[in-house]
């Protein structure tokens, strides 16, 4: 293993931990909240990206030029391909972003995936529509990885939850914008043309990231001793960099325990992601205007339930109960909202649903940041999120199924709240831990 830091990165001003977060940016400098910010951009457009079909399968021209108009399952599929190549992925992009490390990582998944979305709206075949799906998730199988160990190196533990809560917004916020926009886009330039728009976008933060980001705050020419000894101070990792791979947190239950419920979150929010439009659109009867704009409030609702109570979980130190009570009102509220006779009330529940299930996200990334080292945490997140986009990828594709042999969708979304239950009782043992 080989110390890459000089010795001022390894003696921490214990005084600065005991400031305030006011007193702390004033004594210490704020360069490590523009690594949260880099990753909001990135999760941004990784988002629009990947759940842009959850959007076009409601556009005739979209379904017709692929002839999947009658076909849901065939439409559920284009986001499950890209779900199970991006889970499967996580496996092996752990360890490479452990090697290359976290900023060439980024860079290269970002041309990736902009080339990906180019290649995308100059098709018509729904095979290689899969393909190229299938090879966006693994482009992008690199993004959690990577961004797991820049917040590992850059912020001290009791800053994760919200460090890790930024890009989680950059994702809900895309997610905000995606039904509105490209309708937008849809009506004015065509699919075709929200494609190459979505590939244009996609170079902005390639460029940043290229230019600005850093593996490790001593790699960084603007910042100061003082923020690094206090990011070091807070639990934040040394600049060590090694070819050898630990493995030995499998053998942590945490990380099992986490990767559970972590997993059956996902499969939810995926299931809201692709099926949501349509439930509005088909199912209640919204217009397309109307469902450009209701779609986003499930989105928004989760943007501002972690903006909320991410910073309450790091002051807290409870993370895994403020999830158990999440999960357990989203539970409830799938199934409330199944139920009622009045439409803009499911719209309202439904949204209420997807608020408790996102506070997994954050904290999730935050526990398996905390309960491993340096060496380990992008492969550790490689791993639990490998399983988990995996387990995920049915969602999509099973909703599609019930939805063909019910005739509605509301049995898809009840699915889901009974496996949410099941994410409830793994908690447990997590909430009785601070993690």
């Amino acid at each position: 293993m080989t110390q890459l830091t000089t010795t001022e990165f390894e003696k921490p001003t214990t005084e600065v931990s005991k400031l305030t977060p006011t007193e702390i940016g004033k004594a210490v400098g704020r360069k490590r909240y523009w690594i949260a910010a880099f990753a909001f951009l990135a999760f941004l457009v990784a988002y629009l990206d990947r759940s842009n079909v959850g959007v076009l399968v409601a556009d005739p021209g979209f379904v017709n030029a692929f002839g999947i108009a009658q076909d849901k399952s065939a439409q559920g599929s284009l986001m499950s391909i890209f779900l199970i190549c991006y889970g499967v992925s996580n496996f092996l992009a752990g360890p490479l972003v452990q090697y290359i490390g976290p900023k060439r990582a980024l860079v290269f998944g970002l041309l990736w995936w902009a080339g990906m979305m180019a290649v995308m709206g100059a098709i018509s075949s729904i095979l290689i529509m899969l393909v190229c799906r299938g090879l966006l998730g693994i482009g992008e199988s690199m993004l959690s990885p990577a961004v797991a160990s820049l917040i590992q190196a850059w912020f001290p533990k009791k800053e994760r939850t919200t460090a890790n809560g930024v890009w989680f917004i950059g994702m809900k916020v895309a997610q905000i914008i995606a039904a509105p926009i490209l309708a937008l886009w849809v009506y004015q330039v065509g699919w075709r043309g929200s494609f190459y728009i979505l590939a244009v976008i996609g170079l902005i933060p390639m460029c940043l990231t290229a230019y600005h980001v850093y593996d490790h705050p001593s790699k960084s020419p603007k910042v100061s001793k003082e923020e690094a000894d206090y990011i070091t101070s807070g639990g934040g990792v040394a600049a060590v960099k090694t070819t050898k791979i630990d493995y030995s947190f499998l053998k942590t239950s945490s990380i099992w325990y986490i990767t559970a419920v972590f997993s059956i979150a996902t499969a939810t929010i995926w299931g809201f992601v692709s099926w949501v439009p349509s439930y509005l659109k088909a199912t209640l009867g919204f217009s397309w205007a109307q469902m450009g704009a209701l779609a986003a409030l499930p989105f928004l609702s989760a943007t501002v339930s972690v903006m909320v109570f991410t910073p309450l979980m790091d002051k807290s130190n409870r993370r895994a109960l403020f999830v158990l009570v999440g999960l357990a009102i989203c539970a409830g509220a799938l199934v409330f909202a199944m139920t009622t006779e009045s439409r803009m009330v499911a719209v309202v529940v439904l949204s209420l649903a997807t608020a408790g299930c996102s506070l997994t996200v954050p904290a999730c990334f935050a526990m398996v940041q905390n309960v491993t080292s340096q060496n380990q945490v992008a492969t550790a997140t490689g791993i639990f999120n490998g399983v988990s986009y995996t387990f995920a990828s049915i969602a999509p594709f099973g909703m599609g199924l019930l939805y063909d042999w019910t005739g509605t969708l509301k049995s898809g979304f009840l699915g889901l709240s009974a496996i949410v239950v099941i994410a409830v009782f793994l908690c447990i043992p997590l909430a009785v831990r601070r993690l």
